[in-house]
């Protein structure tokens, strides 16, 4: 993941192009406009386009996982307190669901079309994610009902098969709740 913050620039501009313009028309020249820097500068840093396209889907695996982390600081602890932050974090917030975020969600998508192995950086937050909803407190069956759910919503609306719906988050967020609540219960 880069750390140099022109190469953060160059990214984030890359987001930002691909939002406006759809993965299949993001060219390394827009880019390059959109963050004021020559075509040549662009490529000094990332040194081609699959190379910024596998640059942009680790920063969107690494962001998945600062999300998952963020999301234990907005709930107190106790029990199934991973559940209750991702579900808070990603249901109650209606920016997660923009359409800026559903371009760039689209174009991961995209991206790992173009090139199946960039995948393994996504697999790899994913199955801690996963165990995390299924080591969490609760029944294991019900970490699989949050997560699947939570995974089929993010893709339905990635897919462009579901615009966000707030009514429907909300009912979702609301039941889900209340599945983790009896759940606790019963510890």
């Amino acid at each position: 993941m880069p750390t140099n913050p022109k190469s953060i620039q160059i990214l984030e501009a890359t987001e930002s192009v691909i939002a406006r313009d759809g993965f299949a028309n993001f060219t390394i020249d827009a880019v390059a406009l959109e963050v004021g820097l020559s075509k040549g500068g662009v490529l000094h840093h990332f040194g081609s386009k699959d190379v910024l396209i596998r640059a942009l889907v680790l920063r969107g695996a690494e962001q998945w996982k600062a999300n998952c982390e963020e999301a234990l600081e907005i709930v107190p602890d106790g029990p199934a307190r991973f559940s209750r932050g991702i579900l808070e974090f990603y249901l109650s917030d209606t920016k997660s669901w923009s359409n800026e975020r559903k371009s760039v969600a689209s174009a991961y998508l995209a991206a790992l079309a173009m090139d199946p192995g960039l995948i393994e950086p996504i697999k790899a937050v994913s199955c801690k994610v996963h165990e995390q909803f299924l080591d969490n407190d609760i029944p294991r069956g019900l970490g699989l009902v949050i997560i699947s759910a939570l995974d089929g919503l993010w893709m339905s609306w990635a897919l462009g098969l579901q615009e966000y719906d707030e009514e429907r988050n909300t009912l979702l967020l609301q039941t889900l709740r209340l599945l983790v609540e009896d759940a606790i219960k019963k510890i």
